[in-house]
């Protein structure tokens, strides 16, 4: 999964750990291809508008459901806080 994500996000190096965590842990919860067609999304993590993306990201786990969305997931994409992913 992680590999996909690497080839697909050729920006991927540039993401912090914590940020990766989210994005591995969105693949687990949506797949991978729900998580490549965030576009607006990834857009806004390409660039480092981590407000924006944070602010699509709740927008698309909520779409999805409820059960999915995880309010960490969002505070870590958004603060990237110097923790990791378990500790949230």
């Amino acid at each position: 999964m992680v590999k996909t994500l690497e080839s697909a996000l050729p920006w991927w190096d540039d993401l912090s750990p914590e940020r990766k965590g989210v994005m591995f842990e969105l693949a687990q919860r949506i797949g991978v291809d729900q998580v490549l067609g965030m576009r607006e999304f990834l857009e806004a993590a390409r660039v480092g508008a981590w407000d924006i993306a944070e602010m699509h990201l709740r927008d698309r786990l909520w779409y999805y459901r409820t059960d999915v969305f995880d309010e960490s997931l969002c505070l870590l994409m958004r603060k990237n806080p110097q923790k990791s992913l378990d500790a949230a």
